[in-house]
């Protein structure tokens, strides 16, 4: 017997894969290893009420790095007519290279179902293995393992009812016949337990003598950290006494074998039991001594996240998807796990000065310890998962998480179709959100996945009616001295010391006013003229916003119009400055501003995605929540699109169908409420959530979003639009991209993103497009964090078809009129000698 404990240390890295694509991120989802190739199979789009799930299936082969995607053709699936219904938390278990798929749930539907298909990387056909005996009842959040490659071993759930169940099941696959072991029945007069307590959501693997291992879980009452052995030839449990203290209770975690003796176990992940904090830290456990011990981390670093998969293919260790408690965990990771066997010190010790500790340097970018200088770690006997990432501690409106920018060693896989959805944060005082947060009786689906259609406003247990007062009968240009001052100031602030300026309460309901005003002071489609910046998606980096100010021109002083696309709020820390600077400057500088609204400035959305607790946590909840709906009743106010030079259309989403002339966007009316699932204007709700299409000549002109909202859109109907309208080139957010930018139709459309390292994890560039006064088109690039950047990398050429060579008259610049609005803007003209003025020029 080893005298000390296996020291394992995991070097992780973010897997380039050299072809394929990749399937969409997921949670809940379940994983088989065949070969040399793991293959991920259905799941769910997040942790809510409206998630989406899947019935598709990916497969990543590891010697190749090459993803696959196996199509699922007819299904012998009795009473569901051919068609493979999706589910999640279900279980998946490899037999030769048969998959044997058990349980799960979906939106209307728990299952018992025994599904096997044999994997093929272009094809995969389930069927039905239709059992006899004592069959389990519907579940989900079980686990299920391969005994003797003969047969299928069931322990615990959750069923519809919220019931947990403690049972132990094995499933004959040769004779199709379950058997409900006698240990799922306790004798009455046992002294100590016979088997696990009830519970789901635990982790189990089988070990190399065939017996199964059971590992954490959540019960009816409480979270385990116990340890269970099952002999399948006795069919009998036994407690695995660690000797030592153990991790901290957990549920969505994984465990797998390791090392070379296959007597190893890796634990990795989870979260706590009120499902508020999530775990990047790892764990072995040597079964020849019985001991758990920290893992060290090393290279690259994962989000926190339960929920997820873990597959050991040779001697590396694969982690996919995942549940971060506010989002989508992305990417394919794979680490090597290297033990060794050194004495126990304090660093490795469970609960002790290292463990769930990571290198600031390293470390969770959303973490409060992130970057400081002494990391706080507590101490005792598992109280790792007190290191978890706290998401969003702005305690009591006083302590400030930094903006999280990291720069990773590698750079994580993703589409540009991948949405992450980010932005649950921890609120020190639920009570006023209960009603707007659905309950469970297991896991709390609380927060709406960005890719499924808004749903209604949360109604406010403490509002009703309009918190701002009437506006002005006719728009007006001019603003007092006061309310310039009180803009001036705030200016001031936020652009030289905003990590640390909270705007006064007072101040910020006085500014809502007034941006309110002067955006309604605007028609529906606005007018801008040359020399521009356009924004794309900024997401409450402020640190981004800067970086693009303090290096392309101070918004106060340089003279350009500016144009920002919309999705202002939500995902990063510093939201409500984001939202007071931009609309001081509109109130401000009106002229020169224009302020486009995105899917984010919608009640239901910035609810869910982190500006609403932001509110709540910078102000308190009774002020939080009334600045909350003011923010949103203003954004009910944003229009949905600008036109630069009369040849540049500037919308946050896309072209929805409808959508034919100018004049169409021109007449929506405004105020707009976007965010239910019968929208005032299908119209403007389509614009701010519509996408191009994955495939530019897809043969459908308009097709279903998978975001579940809007409309994806072909080449053809970019060039019909542009065509039609006189327009030579569309701008517009919405998504991410890893160089900041992407074209669509022949670069008749660019996609520009402007918050960096996306979610802390996309490492991705941001960009903002600058037309000059002769309209020739740039792009300008910042890179994550302090990362450098050349002056030839910093600055891209953008020529989009005619774009600079028929340049549009400009407008007369007479003033806004102070009585209806003029009507949309004119077919543009041939250029007749004209030549733009100098910079300077005031947006119409």
């Amino acid at each position: 017997m080893s005298e000390h404990p296996l020291k394992v240390t995991l070097n992780w890295n973010c897997v380039q894969p050299n072809g394929g694509a990749p399937p969409r991120s997921r949670t809940s989802h379940s994983s088989a290893v065949v070969g040399n190739t793991i293959v991920y199979l259905f799941g769910e789009s997040a942790k809510d009420e409206h998630r989406t799930f899947f019935n598709n299936i990916g497969a990543f082969e590891t010697d190749t790095r090459t993803w696959y995607t196996p199509s699922l053709g007819d299904q012998d699936l009795p009473g569901q007519e051919s068609s493979l219904p999706g589910r999640g938390d279900h279980t998946s278990t490899v037999f030769g290279n048969d998959i044997v798929v058990f349980g799960g749930r979906n939106r209307t539907t728990f299952f018992n179902d025994v599904l096997i298909a044999t994997y093929h990387p272009t094809e995969m056909s389930f069927a039905v293995l239709e059992g006899t005996g004592q069959i389990p009842t519907p579940r989900r959040g079980h686990c299920a393992n391969n005994v003797n490659n003969q047969k299928l071993f069931i322990f615990g759930g959750q069923a519809s009812t919220g019931e947990v169940y403690g049972d132990t099941y094995l499933f004959d696959l040769g004779a199709e016949k379950w058997i409900r072991c006698a240990c799922s029945d306790p004798h009455p007069g046992a002294s100590t337990p016979q088997a696990p307590p009830p519970r789901a959501f635990h982790a189990s693997l089988t070990d190399s003598s065939q017996c199964v291992i059971l590992q954490g879980g959540r019960g009816p009452t409480s979270v385990f950290d116990d340890l269970w052995l099952f002999d399948p030839r006795s069919e009998k449990w036994m407690s695995l006494e660690s000797q030592g203290p153990a991790p901290g209770p957990r549920l969505g975690h994984s465990i797998t074998l390791f090392g070379d003796q296959m007597s190893n176990i890796l634990m990795w992940g989870g979260c706590t039991e009120d499902y508020d904090e999530y775990c990047n830290a790892g764990y072995s456990f040597d079964g020849r001594n019985r001991s758990w011990r920290a893992v060290d981390m090393s290279g690259d670093v994962l989000c926190p996240r339960a929920f997820h998969t873990a597959n050991l293919v040779g001697n590396d260790l694969y982690v996919f998807g995942g549940w971060a408690g506010h989002r989508i965990c992305t990417g394919l990771w794979r680490a090597v796990p290297s033990a060794s066997t050194a004495p126990l010190d304090a660093a490795d010790a469970i609960g002790g000065s290292g463990g769930s500790r990571m290198d600031p340097s390293t470390g969770d970018p959303t973490s409060p310890s992130y970057n400081a200088p002494t990391p706080t770690t507590p101490t005792g006997a598992g109280t790792d998962m007190h290191a978890m990432a706290r998401r969003g501690a702005l305690s009591a409106g006083k302590s400030r998480l930094r903006e999280h920018h990291i720069s990773y060693q590698a750079t994580p896989y993703f589409s540009p179709r991948d949405y992450v959805p980010i932005g649950r944060v921890r609120v020190h005082n639920p009570t006023h959100i209960e009603n707007v947060l659905p309950t469970a009786t297991l896991f709390p689906d609380a927060f709406k996945n960005e890719s499924r259609v808004p749903t209604a406003a949360p109604v406010l247990a403490s509002t009703t009616g309009s918190l701002l007062p009437p506006g002005p009968t006719a728009p007006t240009d001019t603003i007092s001295p006061e309310d310039g001052r009180l803009c001036e100031s705030m200016i001031a602030m936020l652009l030289s010391n905003w990590k640390t300026y909270d705007p006064p309460y007072e101040e910020v309901k006085r500014l809502l006013v007034l941006a309110r005003d002067a955006i309604m002071a605007d028609p529906s489609l606005v007018s801008v003229d040359p020399p521009v910046k356009i924004f794309g998606d900024i997401h409450g980096q402020m640190g981004d916003l800067m970086k693009f100010f303090n290096r392309c021109g101070n918004p106060v002083t340089d003279g350009n119009n500016y144009v920002f696309l919309g999705d202002y709020v939500d995902r990063g820390y510093h939201s409500v400055q984001v939202v007071c600077l931009l609309f001081s400057l509109k109130v401000r500088y009106r002229q020169r501003f224009c302020l486009l609204r995105g899917n984010h400035e919608v009640a239901s959305i910035n609810h869910r995605d982190g500006f609403y607790v932001e509110c709540l946590n910078r102000y308190g909840e009774q002020r939080g929540m009334e600045l909350w709906q003011m923010f949103n009743e203003v954004f009910n106010h944003l229009p949905p699109a600008a036109l630069v030079a009369r040849t540049v259309f500037c919308i946050h989403g896309g072209l929805p169908e409808g959508l034919n002339t100018l004049n169409d966007v021109y007449k929506i009316a405004r105020p707009t409420i976007v965010d239910d699932q019968a929208p005032q204007d299908r119209l403007f709700h389509d614009l701010l959530w519509s996408d191009p299409s994955s495939c530019e000549d897809d043969v459908q002109r308009y097709s279903p979003n998978d975001r579940g909202a809007g409309v994806l859109f072909n080449r053809a109907v970019v060039e019909d639009f542009c065509r039609a309208n006189g327009v030579k080139l569309i701008v517009r957010g919405h998504e991410n991209c890893s160089d900041g930018f992407y074209y669509f139709a022949h670069r008749k459309l660019v996609t520009v993103f402007s918050a960096t390292n996306y979610c802390g994890e996309m490492n991705n560039n941001g960009a903002m497009l600058v037309l000059d006064e002769h309209i020739s088109a740039y792009l300008e690039i910042i890179r994550p964090g302090d990362e450098a950047i050349s002056p030839e990398e910093a600055r891209i050429a953008l020529a989009p078809p005619d774009l600079a060579a028929t340049p549009a008259p400009r407008r007369p610049s007479a003033g806004r009129a102070s009585g209806p609005s003029p009507g949309p803007p004119p077919p543009p003209q041939p250029p007749t000698g004209f030549s733009f003025a100098a910079a300077g020029a005031k947006k119409k």
